[in-house]
């Protein structure tokens, strides 16, 4: 089955096999250091770090700030409420934000601006019940970002989309390791 799928997702609508372009190293330096492809390289390792802080720490902040508003059986189901709330707001957004009429540079510009600002509003609320719902907006608002940015990126260097994508997930990967 996973053979099928690997030739399936292999081709164009047409029936043609995607070809990625084979780039020079001096080709391949000029789209890594030009362009969205070098910021978003830039960010993605920020992105990373925050993204497996909050998951790492979630839970443990939820259940610290809880003075009794949340039952503690909430608290401690598998996976715990803290990560489920980062992560439904990061599903419903990327649901939802082919939805919204956003425009994506703009989003890319503010979302994470919201979603930090959101962030800190549940964490100096001293309430669980707070976080868990800031929570959920901070997904709402950052969770679209790596989609967003994949796709800016990979439409900056058109013909080798396999380049984008895996700078952007190794830098992503080095900010969740350093997390």
């Amino acid at each position: 089955m996973l053979l099928a799928l690997v030739i399936v997702s292999g081709k164009k609508q047409d029936g043609t096999v995607l070809e990625e372009k084979k780039l020079s190293p001096k080709e391949m330096t000029g789209m890594l250091t030009t362009g969205p492809l070098l910021l978003f390289a830039i960010g993605m390792p920020v992105h990373g770090f925050f993204l497996a802080g909050l998951n790492n720490w979630a839970n443990r902040l939820t259940e610290e700030m809880n003075t009794g508003t949340l039952p503690e059986a909430l608290l401690g189901f598998q996976g715990g409420l803290g990560q489920f709330s980062v992560f439904l707001g990061v599903m419903l957004s990327r649901l939802l934000f082919s939805f919204t009429g956003i425009p994506v540079r703009g989003y890319l510009k503010w979302g994470g601006v919201a979603a930090a600002l959101l962030l800190t509003v549940g964490l100096v609320s001293a309430s669980s019940v707070i976080l868990c719902v800031c929570m959920i907006l901070s997904g709402l608002c950052f969770g679209a970002l790596i989609p967003c940015m994949l796709d800016t990126a990979c439409a900056s260097v058109r013909g080798n989309t396999m380049l984008a994508t895996t700078v952007m997930m190794l830098m992503l990967y080095l900010g969740q390791g350093i997390s």
